[in-house]
């Protein structure tokens, strides 16, 4: 396949010149028809050349070649040595992409300049850089500064890679004309291929402030961008220029190769592992060519190997959104809630499953993954069903994990009542034994056993409740600081005994929440079996409790000063099975969370290592029009 016809790089005519052209071309047409008609009246054929020629020349100015040859033809039958009709004939054999037939009619010219220039451009296109190198020169030793010359000069050394020569060459041309468009294209060109793209976008956009229609500036523009990978800008600069040209064949043929590139550099980035960046590429040609194939294709093939991943369905999502029909990405989605169940992650499925149902148009494609007789609101319900029947599961697991955490921290508390009990009990009786009456310290006594008596069955009544059947959607309003208290109450012996100090800030009056108040006493039961543990082997040994109320929110903090968290375990603690501790289970804040973000609330955590811990609670309180309709009092 030979190289492309020379018309590409004629100088565009203004965009005046194009919208006037129509009507002048038919005026000038017919002028000089009538010119030639009465030449051949008179027989003068010198006359009838010239208007042959001319007619010839105005065709090809017009890009109607096959018109221009047939006149320049005639011309040629006439006088086949005018260097006129020569130079027409190797010019428009040029443009067709027929340079044997130029070179021939270049050969048989007059002008050895002239004649020269054209050959060596000849050459070049048929690939004969050293013919045409020759012809350039004989130019130059005769006029060293023809401006044809060092241009054809200039591309010729940037085709042989020397580059710096070929930038002297057209910068020698530019000094002598500043105005010289050939040079810039020169400069440009030699500059995108040395991939100075920088200075070659410079050296374009000079082109461009000059002439904002100027075809092969943008065209070079948009090349030069597709070669740095910044398809956007590139097809932007192509679009611009169809919009100034419409139907541009450069133009057009620069768009279809620019998609060609990004699906190529997709396909690479999606075999290297960098299928989101493939993703990006592939939409930005499918929103530019909806129906480019080898795109769908790759697009398709780039989502099928990510999976059901978050970034591959939040993408999916936005595409199915913006149009519901789109049955691909319906069916990739509906492939990742079948997966999503396979691996018994319900609430994903339900989720995703839910959206498509939602986003269903109303009369929807058929599917190639759709089970047979279930339709979409069927499987949201089943879903739904079996999600709830595991989170009840799991609310049961709960409350007995709570329940026998607290029991196994409270058991050393009534086994220390006891102890109390009987020892005092004891020293009553041997005082009696030994005669030794001392009212008041046996009215002492007396009342400790009695206090004793009253904190152990305070305890066994807290195990006792906690062991009750309970739901996290029985809320009530209540009380935080009571609900805090009363967890303090059940530990603060074992606290004390363990040397840590406790301190509290409570804002009173506070709002009250909405909340499974069991619950509640479970996520603060396990703050504190957390603080205390981390505290043990700890020197200054805190563990502190405020409560404040912000904005709408009430506000639970519990700080430490225990040994603090790594960064890297940080960022995992909320995760099931996930534990510092050697025998943890890796349980208790997960499900301390879980309580919290179903009684609307929120959990954070913050940790410097060797510092401490601080875990903070939030909950939306209840408003005074909604206290008033439960008919409670709002604060403490």
């Amino acid at each position: 396949m030979g190289p492309k016809p020379y018309k590409y790089y004629r100088t565009p005519p203004s965009s005046a010149a194009q919208a006037a052209a129509p009507n002048e071309f038919e005026q000038e047409k017919r002028d000089l028809l009538n010119k030639l008609a009465l030449s051949r009246q008179r027989n003068n054929e010198k006359l009838e050349v010239i208007n042959l020629t001319q007619l010839g020349n105005l065709h090809r100015k017009h890009d109607k070649l096959d018109a221009a040859l047939k006149y320049l033809l005639e011309a040629y039958a006439i006088e086949p040595e005018d260097a006129y009709v020569l130079n027409g004939l190797g010019m428009i054999y040029f443009d067709m992409g027929q340079y044997e037939e130029a070179i021939k009619y270049y050969e048989a010219q007059m002008s050895p300049i002239v004649t020269m220039n054209n050959l060596a451009r000849a050459h070049r296109f048929c690939g004969e850089y050293s013919q045409a190198l020759h012809y350039v020169k004989r130019v130059l030793a005769k006029a060293p500064n023809n401006a044809v010359a060092l241009n054809e000069l200039g591309i010729l050394l940037r085709l042989q890679g020397d580059y710096p020569q070929a930038l002297a060459t057209f910068q020698q041309l530019l000094d002598l004309d500043p105005k010289n468009k050939q040079a810039l294209d020169g400069l440009a060109m030699t500059y995108r291929a040395m991939k100075d793209y920088a200075q070659a976008l410079a050296t374009y956009q000079q082109q461009l402030d000059r002439d904002p229609n100027d075809k092969q500036a943008l065209d070079g523009l948009a090349i030069t961008y597709r070669e740095m990978g910044n398809y956007a800008q590139a097809l932007a600069t192509y679009q611009q220029k169809l919009k100034l040209h419409q139907g541009d064949e450069y133009a057009l043929r620069g768009l279809k190769k620019t998609y060609s590139t990004m699906v190529t550099r997709a396909q690479k980035d999606a075999a290297q592992g960098e299928r989101e960046a493939a993703v990006e590429l592939l939409e930005q040609v499918i929103a530019a060519e909806a129906g480019h194939k080898a795109a769908w294709q790759a697009l398709q093939a780039t989502f099928q190997a990510m999976g059901a991943t978050p970034q591959a369905i939040n993408r999916l999502k936005k595409r199915l959104l913006l149009n519901p029909t789109e049955e691909f990405a319906r069916a990739q989605l509906q492939a990742s809630v079948e997966t999503f169940e396979k691996e018994d992650r319900l609430k994903e499925a339900s989720d995703l499953a839910k959206f498509l149902h939602e986003t269903q148009p109303k009369v929807a494609p058929a599917l190639a993954l759709e089970k047979p007789f279930i339709s979409w609101k069927e499987r949201v319900e089943q879903l739904e069903q079996k999600l709830k029947r595991q989170e009840a599961e799991l609310m049961r697991v709960q409350q007995l994990w709570g329940a026998g955490q607290v029991a196994l921290g409270m058991a050393h508390e009534i086994r220390q009542a006891l102890q109390v009990i009987s020892l005092t009990a004891e020293n009553c009786s041997a005082d009696l034994e030994g005669n030794i009456i001392d009212p008041p310290q046996i009215i002492a006594d007396l009342a400790m056993i009695a206090q004793k008596v009253k904190e152990a069955d305070y305890i066994i009544e807290y195990l006792r409740t906690l062991s009750r059947k309970s739901k996290v959607d029985e809320v009530e309003l209540v009380d935080v600081n009571q609900v805090l208290e009363d967890s303090l109450q059940a530990f603060q012996q074992r606290l004390r005994g363990d040397g840590i100090t406790l301190e509290r800030q409570l804002a009173v009056p506070i709002p009250l929440i909405k909340a499974n108040k069991l619950l509640l006493s479970t996520v603060f039961n396990n703050l504190i079996i957390n603080a205390r543990e981390a505290l043990t082997s700890q020197s200054a040994k805190l563990l502190r409790f405020e409560t404040k109320v912000t904005a709408a929110q009430v506000e639970v903090s519990v700080m430490d000063t225990g040994p603090g968290i790594k960064p890297e375990d940080l960022a995992h603690i909320f995760e099931a099975f996930v534990s510092t501790k050697e025998m943890g289970t890796g349980l208790g804040l997960y499900i301390s969370q879980d309580i919290i973000q179903k009684s609307g609330g929120t959990i954070t955590v913050t940790s410097t290592v060797g510092v401490g811990t601080t875990f903070v609670i939030r909950f939306p309180f209840v408003s005074q029009e909604q206290n008033d309709e439960s008919g409670q009092d709002l604060s403490s």
